[in-house]
């Protein structure tokens, strides 16, 4: 099956080699790739076009962010099947070999396990192995119900239709930060997913990314975008789904907080994950961390 390779690239000179030699170790000759450059100051588009790839570059005139470079890279795409990878990342040999495996005509995405790499290059952790990825790694009809409590699927980890995002409506413009999750929940509603636990994909601390510049990413996209869910689909969430949703997911967001040293902040997200029977005495040590973390 072929594939093209979506990748928006915003100043990523340092890192976007990087992530086009790892598509290049893909054992899948012919990739159409696609780097859309949005609105870089910097060398990123002359990497791209001097790479062996030979990727298909398109700028932005000026930053317009990741949803709308999403949108372009999409609107570009040769294939239907359409795998997404973020400049500062990589991927791992084998990694579209093995999605393309079980992505059968009935499968809405596939995405994999990752792991997470400082910006020192230390591997701080991993997702894939945790009990909501094995049991998402079963597929089923009701995998939206994961997404909604976790930001399990790493968006260079996905493996999709570009015929199903536009069925889907398209990335949401309005979102900065967390389109991505949107989106694969709008998928996961529409036809059954697939998890790889399996760690094919290395997610690279670089503070400059696209979708990487907010202060409070939580805060200010991911809960108002699972708030927005909750309303949609109460009919299909039992009371105790959705108060485990709200405990996992504010919870996060007080820890998020909480670990940038901005306890004041975390409170009234800690105090919703404690009514909704998320545990006081973990979230309270995360605030004492923070309260010194603030001091310092």
């Amino acid at each position: 099956m072929p594939v093209s390779v979506l990748i928006p690239a915003y100043n990523a000179s340092t890192t976007l080699a990087r992530a086009l030699d790892s598509v290049a170790a893909q054992a899948m000759p012919g990739l159409d790739v696609v780097v859309v450059d949005d609105g870089s100051a910097d060398a990123t588009a002359a990497i791209a076009q001097a790479h062996p790839l030979r990727a298909r570059v398109i700028r932005h005139p000026a930053n317009r962010g990741s949803s709308a470079a999403l949108a372009t890279a999409l609107a570009s795409a040769r294939h239907d099947a359409v795998a997404f990878l973020d400049a500062d990342d990589e991927w791992l040999p084998g990694k579209l070999e093995a999605q393309l495996a079980v992505f059968d005509p009935a499968t809405s995405l596939v995405a994999t396990g990752f792991a997470h790499i400082a910006s020192d290059g230390c591997q701080l952790w991993t997702w894939g192995d945790e009990p909501a990825a094995r049991a998402a790694s079963q597929g089923g009809a009701d995998f939206w119900k994961a997404l909604l409590e976790h930001s399990m699927i790493a968006k260079p980890s996905v493996l999709t239709r570009a015929s199903a995002i536009r069925a889907a409506g398209g990335f949401d413009p309005a979102l900065t930060v967390a389109e991505d999750q949107d989106m694969w929940i709008r998928l996961s509603l529409a036809g059954p997913a697939r998890y790889l636990p399996q760690v094919l994909l290395r997610v690279h601390g670089q503070p400059a990314g696209l979708g990487r510049r907010q202060t409070a990413p939580d805060r200010d996209f991911v809960l108002p975008m699972v708030e927005r869910w909750l309303h949609r689909l109460a009919d299909r969430l039992t009371p105790e789904e959705t108060r485990c949703i709200r405990a996992r997911r504010y919870g996060a967001a007080a820890r998020n907080l909480a670990g940038a040293g901005r306890v004041r902040e975390a409170l009234p997200f800690a105090r919703v994950a404690v009514a909704n029977g998320a545990g006081w005495a973990g979230l309270a040590r995360v605030l004492a961390r923070g309260v010194v973390l603030g001091a310092g």
